[in-house]
């Protein structure tokens, strides 16, 4: 799969459609813009987005930002779709 780069980020950011649903469910929110991060331990989804697909609560967990600041974030079971591909939400475990 090739994406082109979006221009409405400075500086172009690769990006993509994806669609969310609730886990093993038709996707109910889509197509949405995406920013690939390529790098990424996680991916970021708006509450709003979350509330509109009832994605159920699944823990909290401490992460640091670029800047090395901790924040508590809660984490939520939702599946992402991207093209044909459905990706599943998978248990995570965090232990501190």
């Amino acid at each position: 799969m090739t994406y082109p780069y979006s221009h409405n980020y400075y500086s172009a950011m690769p990006t993509l459609e994806i669609w969310l649903g609730y886990p093993s469910e038709s996707f109910s929110r889509g197509p949405l813009p995406a920013i690939i991060g390529t790098g990424a331990d996680s991916t970021l989804v708006p509450d709003n987005l979350l509330d509109e697909i009832g994605a159920p609560f699944s823990d909290e967990a401490r992460l640091r930002s670029h800047w090395g600041e901790w924040r508590t974030v809660s984490l939520f079971v939702v599946d992402i779709g991207i093209d044909k591909l459905r990706l599943p939400t998978k248990s995570l475990s965090f232990h501190s």
